[in-house]
């Protein structure tokens, strides 16, 4: 799941800092030594979440902010071959 925060550049960017770069995670609970990953530079460390059916990724949103997200789905390669439709959240 790529995910980010308005104040830090346009929602479909997906930044969740200042630093010029969508965030992403793939955990099913968040790591709070390494809560997220900067996609492009870091991506190799997000190792994805098998899902068969159905599965559950936690993002460490900031409390009232307003978080933009997207899920991607990759192959077992670790290739993007879909993505899911932009999606918003109130972090309450």
């Amino acid at each position: 799941v790529q995910f980010g925060y308005a104040e830090w550049g346009a929602p479909s960017s997906y930044y969740c800092t200042s630093r010029a770069e969508a965030c992403a995670v793939a955990l099913e609970k968040i790591n709070e030594t390494t809560p997220f990953y900067f996609a492009t530079t870091e991506g190799t460390q997000l190792r994805g979440v098998p899902c068969t059916r159905a599965c559950s990724i936690s993002i460490p949103g900031i409390s009232g902010r307003v978080l933009y997200y997207q899920v991607l789905f990759r192959n077992g390669s670790g290739a993007v071959v879909a993505t899911g439709e932009p999606a918003v959240f109130v972090v309450p």
